[in-house]
């Protein structure tokens, strides 16, 4: 089992030999000098992302039963999916496979298969992710044995189906700080993500603040993509010293398509100060001793 891995500026990207079974699974094979993956033997291909080798996408002789499914396959040299003349062609089904040398050689598309640009978030910088207009997504064989880990249709490429490798988002800054003090009452709240999120999920129902004294406090929320960072302006300010809890909900959601968890954190405004100028007067009566006077 070959699994989770992302294959990249080798020879070769994944060579299987000698006969042996193999099930090459969720891996992100990319910009290797030859055949992404190149098979004499049996193998099950699934819910692969190969793209941009410098010759075919998959290639094997002597495939017999393989199964080539799931895959996303673009912009490889040669060709996409291929085996030498004569060879018996592999299972082909529910491919994505464009803009390549050819898309097949030797052999041709099967059921469920497309040729559509599949939308990766940013490929030039190595984010094969897709977006989430993808013609991939809800695309792979519909059987739920392959349904992706929440359920859904399977997405064609390296991120979907049951093997996919869960990439939960985290939250990796605050402003304020966790147990911050001495916060501006006016202050926004703002969260930084461990990847990019999806502005849609990121709103003032999904990102709010509760101070212990004001209740909630709902306002405008912001993200920017470049940072990673949702900025929430609250629609009244904290008052002084009141401890707020910042909440951003499970509802929020990676461009992915992967949930928060559910993240808290609390801060304290700042306590109104002052200074001022105390006097105190009193009288006393004294008889006609010696007084003594003591100071400190």
């Amino acid at each position: 089992e070959i699994c989770n891995n992302r294959v990249e500026g080798n020879d070769f990207g994944v060579e299987l030999w000698n006969g042996a079974s193999s099930y090459v699974h969720n891996n992100v094979i990319i910009d290797n000098m030859y055949t992404g993956v190149d098979m004499s033997s049996l193998a099950n291909v699934i819910n692969n992302t190969i793209s941009n080798n410098g010759s075919g996408g998959v290639h094997g002789n002597g495939w017999g039963n393989c199964i080539v499914m799931n895959n996303i396959i673009t912009g490889n040299s040669s060709y996409g999916i291929g085996t030498g003349t004569g060879w018996p062609p592999p299972i082909i089904s529910y491919n994505d496979v464009w803009n390549n040398g050819v898309n097949y050689k030797n052999c041709s598309a099967g059921t469920g298969d497309i040729s559509s640009d599949p939308l990766f978030i940013d490929e030039p910088n190595g984010d094969f992710h897709l977006q989430p207009i993808s013609p991939c997504i809800d695309s792979g064989n519909p059987n739920s044995a392959y349904n992706d880990p929440d359920g859904s249709r399977n997405d064609m490429g390296a991120y979907g189906g049951p093997g996919a490798a869960v990439s939960t988002p985290e939250v990796s800054f605050t402003i304020p700080t966790q147990n911050e003090l001495n916060v501006l009452y006016g202050t926004d709240v703002s969260a930084i993500f461990s990847v990019d999120m999806d502005s849609l999920t990121t709103n003032s129902l999904t990102f709010r603040a509760h101070g212990h004294l004001t209740g909630l406090h709902t306002g405008t929320v912001l993200y920017d993509s470049a940072s990673k960072m949702a900025t929430l302006n609250p629609d009244n300010d904290f008052t002084y010293g009141e401890v707020v809890t910042a909440i951003l909900t499970k509802d929020i959601q990676s461009i992915s398509g992967d949930s928060l968890r559910g993240f808290i954190w609390q801060f304290t405004s700042i306590v109104d100060g002052g200074s001022g100028v105390y006097n105190f007067f009193n009288t006393y009566t004294v008889g006609n001793a010696p007084i003594s006077v003591i100071s400190a």
